[in-house]
């Protein structure tokens, strides 16, 4: 931020996957135009971990939205937005792929530089109900409810699954007052036969199973 405080040319800044807000004096600068990249069709999900955040709460397609940047939270001028459907097998690191690949070829529409520099945007429509979420909300805080219908113990899992890069950390469950991770999990339907190990559960409901290998 130092840096950017210093600088005096006029400049192109791209805000991509940073997890820093950017203050208010810096995006007065008239020097920058301040462009960033939102894994959400803004203004629905603003804020961290929107890919995640769209497949818990049951949205059936997802995108990217490039903005510029004002003084709140994604909630800028949309410059660009391209949509992708969500499936019942979607995952966020599957969908963070998709977004990233959207992302590029929607910012390759916006050049050139000299175009993207005037362009306005359209300004969004943001309700004052809105949530902002945080890098450390994590979708039903992280652990899983047997309980659930089937079809939100498969978004829970599927929105917590970042694969290695393990944003969000590993998913648990409690049994018996004890607190077990998640460490795998397979979707599979209710009419096909498994073996259950030891160290795993299953839960089963009207269409589908939930293989669970815990810790």
């Amino acid at each position: 931020m130092d840096i950017l405080q210093q600088e005096n040319e006029e400049a192109v800044l791209f805000s991509i996957n940073n997890p820093y807000i950017i203050p208010a004096d810096l995006v007065c600068k008239q020097n920058f135009s301040m462009i960033n990249l939102h894994h959400a069709l803004l203004p629905a999900h603003p804020g961290r971990n929107a890919e995640a955040w769209t497949i818990f709460d049951g949205d059936r397609s997802a995108g990217i939205t490039w903005h510029r940047i004002d003084s709140g939270t994604d909630s800028g001028n949309i410059l660009i937005q391209k949509s992708v459907s969500v499936t019942d097998r979607t995952t966020s690191i599957s969908l963070l792929k998709e977004l990233n690949k959207l992302a590029v070829e929607a910012l390759a529409e916006l050049m050139p530089l000299d175009v993207l520099i005037e362009n306005p945007g359209i300004k969004q429509s943001i309700s004052a109900k809105r949530t902002v979420r945080l890098a450390k909300e994590i979708p039903a805080g992280g652990v899983l409810d047997p309980e659930w219908d089937e079809k939100k113990v498969s978004r829970f899992l599927r929105a917590m699954d970042y694969s290695l890069l393990n944003v969000l950390g590993k998913p648990s469950i409690v049994i018996q007052n004890t607190s077990h991770q998640i460490l795998f999990y397979k979707i599979i339907s209710k009419s096909e036969k498994t073996t259950v190990n030891s160290d795993q559960m299953l839960i089963s409901k009207d269409n589908l199973q939930f293989l669970l290998t815990l810790s």
